[in-house]
């Protein structure tokens, strides 16, 4: 989801700025606005300035740290402006130090949590920022504080998991890639040339080899350095404004999703880290006594499903008209009819935050089983095809050989 910059002015007319995620600069402000901040400015944070502004953000890992962190301060009933000094001072990052400096500031002049988390631009999750204020409000703080931890502990071990999976078939893929590209410019051509010199017919195999060679050296040499320059810079360009403009970003992200959804062996993956993501935010939000309207609205931003997102948006509208949450949620048509059922079920029995979190729990043991899966699969796929290409490389190249006393029969 997109991110917004946003500057403001709270109740005490005291000047405000931070991040917040959301599906457009409306949807911002009425975040701001249930926080009491009157926003002056809101701005999508785009590729550009994500990129002129590196870092800026905690990251997944910070924020498990930082969660754990102020947990332990609120279970331990210290003051929890002076104890964020102390981790100030001894935070390693200059970025964590000033967030927990900015932290400090808002709760010594009487801000609550949320409100010094969401002002300090650590670029929090609304539906985080929500779950904190529920538990102020509820006065159950430390327990909330240990959900968020563990919810973005499972964010990070699922992408770290993912990454070292993938990790094995990319560069087995990259490493082919280089290989065939030097075979292609510097061994290929000197077969050419020395077959050439026999003046005979070439099996059709060998002969598409050398003329995808040459194909590739042309596309490489130096006339055509200046083409691929041109042709980078134009794709920089298109990726930027893609990412700086609100509808480019839209549009962008409209087509990834689309491809997410309709690919063959990924779509189905994607479909449940969507609804866990989903049901998870939803059922914590539940959990803690957060209005129903704005836990729908922030739990579809949180499954980073622009479809969701808009979906849920409408859902919120109908339960604030006065229907039921499984009925918004069948609303949405967005989910498998076995997650809507159990869900009208527990709705019914007064249980749905925590069925919710178990089937979250459900979707994400489908994610990890689909996961490994494909991880299982790939790495032998990919080391088949790259085989099955060098091997009728090879075998072209050497075709001539093998008939090597035709070839040199008229000598």
């Amino acid at each position: 989801m997109p991110t917004f910059e946003f500057e403001g002015c709270d109740q005490k007319g005291r000047t405000i700025s931070g991040f917040l995620d959301g599906l457009n600069a409306a949807q911002v402000e009425e975040q701001l606005i249930e926080q009491g901040i009157r926003a002056t400015a809101i701005v999508e944070q785009g590729a550009w300035a994500r990129f002129a502004r590196p870092g800026h953000l905690l990251k997944a890992e910070e924020i498990v740290l930082l969660s754990d962190q102020l947990e332990t301060i609120a279970r331990s009933g210290m003051p929890l402006a002076p104890s964020l000094a102390s981790l100030a001072a001894d935070a390693r990052s200059r970025r964590v130090r000033q967030i927990l400096g900015e932290i400090g500031k808002v709760l010594e002049s009487g801000g609550t949590l949320a409100e010094a988390l969401s002002r300090s631009g650590a670029g929090l999750p609304s539906a985080v920022l929500s779950l904190i204020r529920a538990g102020e409000q509820t006065g159950n703080l430390p327990a909330v504080l240990a959900q968020v931890s563990k919810h973005y502990t499972r964010l990070t071990e699922a992408r770290n998991a993912m990454r070292q999976a993938a990790a094995y078939p990319v560069l087995l893929i990259v490493a082919a890639c280089l290989l065939l590209g030097v075979m292609s410019v510097s061994v290929v051509p000197q077969f050419a040339q020395v077959y050439g010199s026999f003046g005979r017919s070439l099996p059709l195999s060998t002969r598409i080899v050398f003329d995808l060679s040459a194909l590739v050296g042309t596309l490489f040499s130096r006339d055509l350095l200046g083409f691929w320059v041109a042709l980078l810079l134009m794709l920089l360009g298109i990726r930027l404004y893609l990412g700086m403009s609100a509808r480019g970003q839209t549009t962008q992200l409209r087509l990834q999703e689309w491809f997410r959804y309709r690919c063959p062996f990924f779509g189905p993956l994607y479909e449940a880290v969507v609804t866990e993501r989903f049901a998870r935010v939803l059922g914590l939000l539940i959990t803690n006594h957060a209005e129903a309207p704005e836990s729908l609205a922030l739990a579809g931003v949180a499954s980073g499903s622009l479809r969701v997102a808009r979906a849920s948006q409408n859902a919120a509208v109908l339960v604030n008209n006065g229907s039921r949450l499984s009925e918004a949620l069948a609303a949405m048509k967005v989910f498998r009819s076995g997650f809507l059922w159990v869900a009208g079920n527990a709705e019914s029995q007064g249980e749905l935050g925590n069925t919710l979190l178990r089937l979250a729990d459900t979707y994400e043991r489908e994610v990890q089983r689909r996961a490994a899966a494909l991880v299982s699969l790939a790495a032998p796929a990919v080391i088949l095809v790259v085989g099955a290409v060098f091997g009728a490389l090879i075998v072209s190249l050497l075709m001539p050989v093998l008939n090597l006393t035709a070839l040199i029969g008229g000598f």
